[in-house]
């Protein structure tokens, strides 16, 4: 009796919900629209009675409301599928939505170790040698240290006639706009947010006591939904290699998130962005060669490091 029950009065009628939603709508809405008529008063009456109890008692339940209503967005998106072959990507795309608010910056964006920056005490020649060998738009330059960014340079306009003679580098520090600092801890989705609303594409990263840790762009934000945006001015992006005994081969500094995604898994709760940042966390020391640290997923060998840092890992996903 319980399998009949649990066949034809739950399974089957929702297998052919999702299948023709259209015209089980269309059937039911009728039913629906009445019979949320005639209770009404019920309803009205046992809501009344349970707000009246919360607000005596001082209970918030927006954060729960909010809860739920993702989780219903999350359940709907997982529902989600078309006879196109870029529904799952799609998919992906409507989760990783989801998920911006509870992403913050400094999981994503790029450290300052890897920042492309430029002098402002140098020269001129050498400063538009140095703009002209940067793939990069928008250069920042620093003054006394490289961490003391004073200024952004967005070289498309600039306009230099280099048969003349200039010997004054005013002409490309007067063109800096003023450099937007914001705190790691500011979620993707608010970023987005201002993104759009200062009309900007780049902002420095920077911690509690204002020191900077690195920049985030808006291809960065955009690039956690759609995924990984590649052009011609790219620089070629350092792959996952897999060796001989099918294990994979990676660099300290990859991050943590591109390896989980890459077998469809959960990112681990770390502050720790780098994969090797994040064995040095498991580990809570910097590992020697040979040494082997675990977690849930991955096994970790350590091929190479420094005094402050893993270089290089061998990773193997443990079954």
């Amino acid at each position: 009796m319980t399998f009949l029950l649990v066949l034809f009065a739950e399974v089957l009628p929702k297998t052919y919900s999702i299948n023709k939603p259209t015209r089980t709508a269309m059937i039911i809405s009728p039913f629906i629209y009445y019979l949320n008529k005639m209770l009404f008063p019920f309803v009205f009456f046992f809501n009344s009675i349970v707000n009246f109890i919360i607000n005596k008692n001082n209970f918030t339940d927006t954060k729960i409301s909010d809860e739920q209503s993702e989780e219903e967005l999350h359940g709907i998106i997982d529902l989600y599928k078309t006879s196109s072959p870029d529904s799952e990507h799609e998919k992906k795309m409507l989760q990783s939505i989801l998920t911006l608010n509870d992403t913050t910056v400094e999981e994503i964006f790029t450290h300052r170790k890897n920042i492309f920056s430029i002098n402002a005490d140098l020269d001129l020649n050498t400063i538009i040698e140095d703009i002209n060998k940067s793939n990069f738009t928008r250069i920042p330059f620093w003054k006394n240290n490289p961490e003391n960014i004073i200024g952004l340079l967005d070289k498309r306009i600039l306009n230099i006639d280099i048969n003349k003679d200039l010997d004054n580098k005013n002409i490309v520090l007067e063109r800096l706009k003023k450099p937007w600092f914001i705190p790691e801890t500011t979620n993707l989705l608010d970023q987005l947010v201002l993104f759009k609303k200062k009309k900007e594409h780049l902002s420095f990263v920077i911690d509690e006591y204002g020191e900077l840790l690195g920049l985030i762009t808006l291809e960065d934000i955009i690039e956690e939904i759609v995924g990984e945006i590649v052009d011609e001015m790219d620089a070629p992006q350092i792959e996952f290699k897999i060796n001989s005994q099918g294990k994979i081969i990676s660099e300290g500094r990859q991050n943590l998130k591109d390896l989980y995604k890459k077998f469809d898994l959960d990112s681990p709760e770390s502050d720790a962005t780098t994969i090797g940042g994040y064995v040095m966390d498991l580990a809570k020391k910097i590992p020697l060669y040979g040494d082997m640290i675990n977690d849930k997923y991955f096994s970790y060998k350590i091929l190479s490091h420094s005094r402050k840092q893993i270089l290089r890992l061998e990773i193997k996903k443990i079954n």
